[in-house]
């Protein structure tokens, strides 16, 4: 391959990469036990309605999965039938909270592309607690590759 060739990476899409990596970190440590119990009692009927539009989208369904499967292990830490490493916990509520909040990086009402910031936040979640996800999974008897989890 031509030097000129190398892939070059985007300026603009690696800074938004960097805004959004920043703003997931700030969020999650300022997130306590009392945000968490709330996001798990308010983000099920919010995202039911997405849940059941979505769910088996070619493109937005593994996003809406991987959603629904923080949100049962962010329940079930709440309900105290899963134990979950806190730093695991603060990641889930920061990634949800962003997910349904109204405010967004890139606004939600603009078609397939409002979705993107809200993706690469379940994408950076999901990878930084991919263990303990694939642990939840096994317990429960979920199957891993439904959540890209491997």
């Amino acid at each position: 391959m031509e030097p000129s060739e190398e892939k070059q990476s985007d300026p603009l899409a690696e800074g938004i990469k960097s805004k959004l990596r920043d703003h997931f970190d700030h969020v999650r440590e300022k997130i306590n036990k009392e945000d968490a119990i709330k996001l798990a009692k308010n983000f099920e009927k919010k995202f039911n309605g997405v849940r059941d539009k979505y769910r088996d989208h070619p493109t937005l369904g593994a996003l809406v999965r991987q959603c629904e499967l923080l949100y049962w292990v962010m329940r079930d830490w709440v309900k105290g039938e899963y134990e979950m490493p806190w730093f695991a916990i603060a990641a889930i509520t920061a990634s949800l909270l962003y997910v349904i909040s109204p405010i967004d990086f890139i606004p939600d009402f603009i078609p397939v592309i409002g979705y993107l910031d809200d993706l690469f936040i379940v994408l950076l979640c999901v990878k930084l607690i991919r263990e303990e996800l694939k642990k939840y999974c096994d317990q429960k008897g979920l199957d891993r590759n439904l959540y890209k989890l491997g």
